[in-house]
């Protein structure tokens, strides 16, 4: 059978381990920058940085996939890692649509707190310690 891929010693490698091997380490990086950088704590960078080893490990070698077979009950090497990479998925898209709720929240506190602003000062209190409009005033 015809194999695409490049040898290094006596492992040939294919092309999809090489990308898979690329991107696990792009990962990892990225982790490692976010930590670096500030933006990430140390347990998100952690989880980028185990993720991101792992499925280079993974894709280096597969044989490694075969291990959780029985923990996910499944018959061959690719199913388990779809099903891993399905789960991993959902939780990563469970995360940013936390996050997508947070900044919504966090930008409608923000026009509702520049509006009251501007109808302070349009109302020409600006240097009263009146926080709240209270429109039953007389």
């Amino acid at each position: 059978m015809f194999s695409v891929g490049f040898t290094v010693g006596e492992v040939v490698f294919k092309g999809i381990q090489v990308v898979g091997v690329l991107v696990g380490l792009y990962l990892a990086g990225l982790g490692v920058a976010g930590f670096a950088g500030g933006g990430y704590g140390w347990r998100r960078a952690g989880f980028w940085v185990v993720f991101g080893s792992a499925v280079s490990i993974l894709f280096l070698n597969p044989s490694l996939a075969s291990f959780a077979l029985p923990f996910f009950t499944t018959q061959d090497t690719i199913t388990t890692v779809l099903t891993v990479g399905i789960l991993i998925s959902f939780f990563l898209i469970a995360r940013l649509q936390r996050q997508i709720v947070d900044r919504d929240r966090r930008l409608a506190k923000l026009v509702q707190n520049l509006t009251l602003r501007d109808y302070l000062t349009s109302s020409g209190e600006e240097g009263s310690n009146r926080s709240v409009p209270n429109e039953d005033r007389e």
